[in-house]
């Protein structure tokens, strides 16, 4: 898994596939999408959610999406 993070302040920013050489070449490139400008915001869509288990009781579901409920190691 490759990660990378915001040279300012080191959060992070987007995850792919081990072993890319970029974040272009992987078939999934997951956004973190608290990271985007807000004028950026609306020419995304999310494909899925994940760690659905842990989504905290104010955060409602996205209907229609992929949900995975964890990640196991």
């Amino acid at each position: 898994l490759h990660r990378e993070f915001c040279d300012n302040c080191g959060g992070p920013i987007l995850e792919y596939g081990e072993g890319e050489k970029t974040a272009n070449a992987g078939d999934n490139i997951y956004v973190f999408y608290g990271t985007l400008e807000d004028h950026a915001r609306g020419q995304v869509e999310p494909k899925g959610e994940f760690f659905c288990k842990l989504r905290d009781p104010w955060m409602p579901e996205i209907e229609g999406l992929f949900q995975k409920q964890e990640i196991k190691q």
